[in-house]
């Protein structure tokens, strides 16, 4: 869990969790390269986490507990370090394995939604997804240590083990792309180019709502992009209910079975099981009077619930 003044620091480096956004490969909203840049630049003043970070800080301390107990492990908690070379990179891994007081390998928790857990392999392996191995091979660079360990729970599930040994050649890679970012952007002010998403999140950033009813004059580049606005919004509406149209004649002909196959097309409308579902806040509230792995599991038990098993329409060319 990070500090203020942590946080405050890490306007000066390029972090861990930072780095998969600068290689185009953070699925996160706020993660990509513009967003970035503007967390550099102009710092923002408000330092609360939102729910999903807040979830992961009020958990940490519990199961970094959980994996010393599991590993007899020495874990010191979260601390900032800077490259010794490099002093534009760093990171904050949540913990610190030490071995009679050498450092010998990171640590990451990590608490994951029940829908996410398709994005990871199977434990004890490397099976970790791309933005959390871009995560790891910068935080191995920065502490120059070998090993990163993911300590994952999943929808609120005993926590399993990942592990991500160094990769130098992944790592060069970061250093490139992180080298470029920092000094042709952050160092001298120049804003990369952001996608649409992040363009449209900025600008809603700055001006949260209309001060002013005045109705400004379209440019010819205005008038165009307003002109394409329309068109698109027809064609997607068109489409939609186009697609949706499809989907239900192959959804009635398909029934009680798996699906249909031919014309080198494949459609399947699987079945679901039920996801779980953790009241995470309600958890939090009673962890927070008095932390504890017993309290902790108890907790989860109690605000668990399940959604009902469904049906997922899904169509891909056969080659």
């Amino acid at each position: 869990m990070l500090t203020k003044e942590q946080i405050a620091e890490r306007v000066e480096f390029l972090g861990a969790s930072e780095i998969a956004g600068i290689m185009g490969r953070s699925p996160f909203k706020d993660g990509g390269r513009l967003a970035i840049y503007n967390r550099k630049v102009n710092p923002p003043t408000d330092d609360t986490p939102n729910k999903y970070v807040g979830k992961g800080n009020w958990l940490e301390p519990i199961l970094r507990a959980k994996y010393c107990a599991k590993y007899n492990a020495s874990v010191t908690e979260s601390r900032t370090i800077r490259h010794p070379e490099h002093s534009w990179c760093g990171c904050t891994p949540d913990g610190l394995v030490m071995d009679f007081g050498k450092l010998v390998k990171a640590l990451e928790i990590k608490v994951v939604g029940d829908y996410r857990r398709k994005d990871w392999g199977e434990p004890e392996g490397e099976g970790v997804p791309p933005y959390y191995y871009d995560q790891a091979q910068w935080t191995c660079f920065v502490t120059g240590v070998g090993l990163v360990d993911f300590f994952v729970s999943f929808g609120g599930d005993e926590p399993v083990l990942f592990r991500v040994f160094r990769n130098d050649a992944h790592i060069d890679e970061l250093f490139r792309e992180a080298k470029a970012f920092w000094f042709e952007h952050v160092m001298v002010g120049i804003p990369p180019i952001g996608t649409s998403a992040e363009r449209i999140d900025l600008a809603l950033e700055a001006a949260p709502e209309p001060t002013s009813k005045t109705m400004i004059e379209a440019t010819p580049e205005l008038g165009a992009a307003m002109q394409d606005y329309i068109a698109f919004r027809t064609i997607e509406r068109t489409a939609k209910a186009d697609k949706e149209r499809a989907q239900a004649i192959c959804c009635e002909a398909i029934g009680d079975n798996l699906g249909i196959a031919g014309d080198g097309i494949e459609v399947k409308w699987s079945h679901v099981a039920s996801r779980k579902i953790v009241d995470w806040e309600a958890i939090a509230r009673e962890v927070a009077a008095e932390a504890g792995i017993t309290i902790l599991d108890g907790a989860i038990m109690l605000h668990t619930k399940f959604s009902g098993a469904t049906r997922r329409f899904d169509a891909k060319e056969i080659k």
